[in-house]
């Protein structure tokens, strides 16, 4: 319960990703102990790769903007920048231990990730940023935290397309493990977790990651959108 207090606008998303995730810890556990290690493995990959960084990305969203308190936090002395950064690390906290949690599960299971070592932190942790950061940004750029939201969602399911798109234009021209357009997904595990190209992919999504986190950040210094959209509701 301290945790959900930690966002007191958000406790429901909250609790309902935290349940979501365990959930999917639960399932893939009932799938080892049915010797469905393969499928086991899988869902593992999903939970890492699309649940915990789309709903730590949904959590962004409404960090700032659509908080109910918000002309609250805009009249105060601390700068909302500030306090956009600190709920930022703490939803990325969160995700950092769900994600180790996972992680932890399946080198306890036996279950093989396609990385080995420090490697097997990005599978989860450049997708991660990069939804946070994309809905965060996103959700500012109005004040409204349906559009990050929606605009996660819809780069999501662009990103689940393409898995399957990917090997199918790259076939008559590059090797399945050598295609170039594998950085254009932040998905690239699911798809090509054996691609030459895999660690790119993974700094890439990163740096993107990163660098709207930072635009994130001066956008909560512009009161007016967030404001505007406090007075119309």
């Amino acid at each position: 319960m301290r945790l959900l207090r930690r966002l007191p606008a958000r406790r429901a998303e909250l609790l309902g990703s935290l349940l979501l995730v365990l959930g999917s810890f639960g399932l893939a556990a009932f799938l080892h102990d049915q010797s469905a290690d393969d499928a086991a493995l899988l869902l593992m990959l999903v939970t890492l790769e699309i649940l915990v960084p789309l709903a730590m990305g949904l959590l962004s969203a409404g960090l700032l903007a659509g908080d109910p308190a918000l002309d609250l936090l805009l009249s105060a002395h601390r700068p909302a920048w500030q306090t956009l950064l600190e709920r930022l690390l703490f939803v990325g906290g969160v995700g950092v231990l769900l994600s180790c949690l996972a992680l932890g599960l399946a080198a306890y299971w036996d279950l093989s990730l396609p990385e080995d070592g420090s490697a097997q932190l990005y599978i989860w942790l450049s997708p991660m940023l990069f939804y946070m950061g994309l809905s965060s940004a996103v959700a500012l750029l109005r004040g409204r935290m349906l559009d990050g939201a929606l605009v996660s969602l819809g780069v999501m399911g662009v990103s689940l397309m393409l898995v399957n798109q990917i090997p199918r234009l790259c076939a008559s021209a590059t090797p399945g493990d050598h295609c170039l357009g594998w950085l254009a997904s932040p998905m690239m595990t699911l798809g090509s977790p054996a691609g030459v190209y895999w660690p790119l992919n993974r700094l890439f999504w990163l740096f993107v990651g990163a660098a709207l986190l930072g635009l994130s950040l001066r956008l909560a210094g512009r009161e007016e959108p967030l404001l505007r959209e406090v007075s119309t509701e």
